[in-house]
């Protein structure tokens, strides 16, 4: 047994070094969700349509998934910390170019693909540290704190940025967010790096041996669907709300972020106990049914959207991503949580892409259709899956 395997055993979760790397997480979060309002700014300010948001949107997933990808491999050889600093100086250098965008150009897609990579760097990075610091049987648990990073500010920058925009313009509300990054990494450097003292990487399997093992091929294809209809969602229920009349969007951020907080405080020592299984199983279906109800959000409102895709999305997928990264040894598993990361970025990106065509072409409530239906194809194949009968047997035996 390695030193980190044992040291996680007998600490407690939340140590000095934990939540260290939480704080660091929660700065590059602020930044990074900054720019979930994104989509607004194209439409308001470069007069974007639908399929150029889409095209913007899956510029900047596709850079993401290389850097996850790039970067799983590389923490597991050169250590976590390098990363996450990387991956905060760029996304801090990239956020701050944009103070000279006035138009939409090449330069658009280019910072949006360098954003794609710093989140991947510092998310590989990020991941992998929480998972070398957190005991095994708490391992969902601590997945959803990690999350909480982001979800924490999925709320307060978008909040703060449409406020700013208003006020003093765009400008400033970028280098609000670029400050975010920029605090990352000074914190970044006085974070531990366990995995760097104590595993002996020469025995690491390579990222194609890990992304093509069974269970990694059926997890692919779940996250992949769901991937794609959380991205569709989040992106393009922006210019449908705008076309509706509907302009205080970071309603549905408040919203979700609530929601999601809610569900990994308060309900989150409990998906290990539960039954992770069961837990992906049953969120899935809740995610399904909103995606689907999306088609009527001038009925439903942009708070009952938000509101229920995060409590969805809070539950799904920390417990999913626990299931699949169970098992995994030291030397692997910043492969397999930037793996299954990608996948998800991976089906954001090609939803974004495909669907905001499709909304350009035919309108919103289409493109909210056929995301329902991905999703719901999703929980159809988890069902199948070994992962997800578990769930079914858990149910069974507990009559």
């Amino acid at each position: 047994m390695t030193d980190v395997r044992r040291r996680t055993r007998t600490a407690g979760l939340l140590s000095g070094s934990f939540l260290s790397v939480l704080f660091a997480q929660t700065c590059f979060g602020f930044s990074f969700s900054s720019f979930l309002l994104f989509p607004k700014f194209l439409t308001t300010e470069l007069a974007a349509n639908a399929a150029q948001i889409g095209q913007v949107a899956t510029v900047n997933r596709l850079s993401t998934m290389v850097g996850l990808l790039l970067s799983g491999v590389m923490v597991d050889r050169f250590g976590r910390r390098p990363f996450l600093a990387g991956g905060a100086a760029l996304m801090t250098l990239a956020s701050l170019s944009f103070f000279w965008v006035d138009h939409l150009g090449p330069l658009v897609f280019i910072l949006r693909g360098f954003q794609g990579l710093a989140f991947g760097m510092a998310f590989a990075a990020g991941s992998a540290l929480i998972v070398d610091l957190s005991p095994p049987e708490k391992l969902a648990q601590a997945i959803g704190y990690f999350g909480l990073t982001m979800l924490s500010t999925n709320a307060l920058a978008p909040l703060s940025v449409e406020a700013i925009a208003q006020a003093n313009g765009w400008r400033w509300a970028f280098m609000m967010a670029a400050g975010g990054a920029a605090v990352c990494l000074v914190a970044s450097f006085f974070l531990k790096d366990p995995f760097r003292k104590s595993v002996d990487t020469s025995s690491a399997r390579s990222l194609l041996q890990v992304a093509l093992e069974p269970k990694q091929r059926r997890s692919a294809v779940v996250i992949s669907l769901v991937g794609a209809a959380f991205a569709t969602l989040f992106v393009l229920h922006q210019p449908f709300a705008i076309e509706l009349g509907i302009e205080n969007l970071s309603l549905f951020f408040i919203a979700y972020t609530a929601a999601a907080i809610g569900v990994r405080i308060g309900m989150g020592p409990f998906v290990d106990r539960i039954g992770r299984s069961r837990v992906a199983v049953g969120s899935l279906l809740i995610y399904a049914t909103v995606v689907t109800l999306t088609i009527h959000l001038e009925s439903v409102g942009l708070f009952g959207i938000g509101f229920f895709l995060g409590l969805a999305h809070g539950f799904f997928y920390p417990s999913f991503n626990a299931l699949v990264v169970e098992g995994a040894s030291e030397h692997d598993r910043g492969k397999v949580m930037a793996v299954f990361q990608a996948w998800f970025t991976a089906g954001g990106a090609l939803g974004t892409w495909a669907l905001g065509a499709l909304a350009h072409s035919s309108g919103y409530p289409q493109v909210f259709a056929v995301a329902g239906l991905a999703t719901f194809s999703a929980l159809f194949i988890l069902c199948l899956s070994p992962e997800g009968r578990t769930a079914f047997r858990l149910r069974a035996s507990s009559l």
